[in-house]
């Protein structure tokens, strides 16, 4: 009994044993498989934002893909940021429109999408007569379709030079998206649960206010509990208070 009774402990001790390989073996799966994903999530993306005065480069998004001058657009601007900013033409793998006012290049590694972010901050550019703003913080790819059924309205703090009612859709869109970044980074909400991409997205009230359209209430209220304790400042705007207007007439106002 003595000898059957130490078999039985042996064959369980290598029992454990083989099982405790297979959970650290398991857990080396998972910890490379997640190193996998955090690699597959490095963008390589630069979003530019340009202001163009030419009346046919207004919308680049209804532009299409063989046009001339949007061809020429990316062509003039890939010339100008090889000449200035260190990266070669290998770089650079695919050019888009991705808003009204926005274009993105897709760069072949993250190094040379950091060192072209780090240019378009130094170096005024211009091409097709549109001059280059910025950067964006985060390329927004806002593909799968929303449905936007809350209105949050916007009370801010606005420079006596930009009296909202009297700016064009295009720099409302442009003071809209910095917004856009500023929730993203600061609030940590989803900037894609934000109407802030086509034209008409930002609507002025007053001149001290604005209305955007926001996915549902569940956002919206993360939004106004946010700003309570955040500061949102973009274009020389200061957001004082956020308030919840779906269903009330003055939503209806910028439909």
């Amino acid at each position: 009994c003595f000898h059957f009774l130490c078999l039985v402990l042996l064959l369980l001790e290598k029992k454990m044993k083989c099982g405790l390989v297979a959970v650290v073996a398991a857990a080396a799966v998972l910890a490379v498989a997640a190193l996998s994903v955090d690699a597959g999530f490095v963008d390589t993306h630069v979003a530019i934002n340009l202001d163009c005065t030419r009346d046919s480069m207004a919308d680049l998004t209804n532009i299409a893909k063989s046009n001339r001058r949007l061809t020429n657009l990316y062509a003039k601007l890939q010339d100008n940021f090889v000449v200035e900013c260190g990266v070669s033409d290998m770089n650079f793998l695919n050019w888009f429109a991705s808003n009204y006012n926005e274009v993105v290049v897709e760069m072949d590694s993250a190094d040379a999408a950091d060192t072209l972010k780090q240019c378009i901050r130094l170096v005024k550019f211009r091409a097709e007569r549109c001059d280059v703003i910025h950067e964006t913080n985060t390329y927004l790819s806002c593909d799968t379709p929303t449905t936007f059924n809350s209105v949050a309205f916007f009370n801010a703090k606005v420079h006596r030079a930009n009296k909202l009612v009297d700016l064009s859709q295009r720099k409302l869109s442009v003071i809209g998206r910095g917004f856009q970044e500023e929730i993203a980074q600061k609030c940590g909400i989803d900037p894609c649960s934000l109407a802030m991409k086509a034209l008409y997205d930002v609507c002025a009230f007053d001149n001290n206010s604005f209305e955007i359209r926001v996915k549902d209430t569940e956002t919206l209220q993360a939004l106004i509990a946010c700003n309570e304790n955040v500061r949102l400042y973009s274009k020389k705007i200061l957001v004082t208070s956020i308030h919840d207007i779906t269903g009330t007439p003055a939503a209806n106002k910028c439909k």
